[in-house]
């Protein structure tokens, strides 16, 4: 088994709370830190452009 196999064992294992925190919330709020910086007319879609542009899964892919 990989170490991004066990990785992902673990996190499906975790409380919903912890899952969230480590996977979710870090890039969330640095998502709407820039919402409440630049104010967009639309601010979901522009959450939605920055999390696809900032998709740390994405950067991980690239490297390896």
């Amino acid at each position: 088994m990989s170490s991004e196999d066990e990785r992902m064992k673990q996190l499906q294992q975790l409380p919903i709370r912890n899952y969230l925190d480590q996977t979710v919330v870090p890039i969330l709020l640095q998502a709407m830190t820039e919402v409440a910086k630049v104010r967009p007319p639309n601010p979901i879609e522009f959450i939605a452009n920055y999390l696809m542009q900032n998709n740390p899964e994405k950067a991980q892919a690239r490297q390896q």
